[in-house]
């Protein structure tokens, strides 16, 4: 869990709605020896938010009231669901490594409703609890489980950002008829920087030749200059 919790801390730019997250893998490591079965409940707790917030972001069309309903909110079925998502090759191995993940997830979850002390409370004494070994373990596990799926994620999630970001670039700088409508000598300081980065032998002019030949990629670039010049005129 500690691995997980730099892993969010590390990526709470791109994604800062993981934040939500971090109060739960500190309590389910503080609690592992002196409440066990509430370090479990929290690692059932990730396992299914974590599911419902990739399924919510790499699904079209589904909402958090649909993965609520009784008959989709099982741990075993949200995280299955959510390993789909993720998977990257369409095969039986990733496909194994599916059902392992969600078999992991049930038990868990099988473990939080028999001894958990929140969502199901427990007439106290309770008749039997959780070893702090077992707790340990469920963070061990299941951190690792965490950790796969959200690395995943991040990856697929800045990939379709990248995609979307260059389809709107596309839309903005380009007319009626599909032609991007950028002129090479309206941004002679961009161009200037594109030349002093890739130096060419001769009289030719690397922006020059990125414009003429590679017109996307000279605009996506020029993009992401104008935006850097944005930010430090804000610093």
């Amino acid at each position: 869990m500690d691995k997980l919790r730099i892993l969010i801390e590390e990526s709470k730019i791109d994604f800062p709605e993981f934040g939500y997250y971090l109060p739960i893998v500190d309590k389910a490591l503080r609690y592992e020896t002196e409440r066990p079965d509430t370090t479990i409940e929290c690692v059932n707790s990730l396992l299914q938010g974590f599911s419902k917030t990739i399924i919510i972001g790499l699904e079209n069309g589904v909402n958090e009231d649909e993965l609520d309903k009784p008959s989709e909110a099982k741990s075993d079925k949200l995280i299955k669901r959510a390993m789909k998502c993720l998977r990257e090759n369409d095969d039986q191995y990733e496909d194994d490594f599916a059902r392992r993940g969600a078999s992991l997830a049930l038990s868990i979850a099988t473990l939080r409703n028999a001894r958990g002390d929140i969502t199901h409370g427990k007439a106290v004494p309770k008749r039997l609890n959780s070893h702090r070994n077992l707790a340990a373990s469920c963070n061990e596990l299941g951190g690792s489980l965490l950790r796969y799926m959200y690395a995943s994620y991040q990856s697929i999630a800045l990939e379709r950002r990248t995609l979307e970001s260059a389809g709107t670039i596309e839309e903005a700088d380009t007319g009626a008829d599909g032609e991007f409508e950028v002129n090479y000598d309206d941004n002679p300081d961009f161009n200037e920087f594109l030349d002093e980065q890739n130096p060419l032998d001769g009289k030719l002019l690397y922006s020059e030749a990125l414009f003429h030949l590679y017109l996307e990629e000279y605009v996506i670039l020029l993009e992401s200059f104008l935006e850097e010049q944005e930010e430090e005129l804000d610093e």
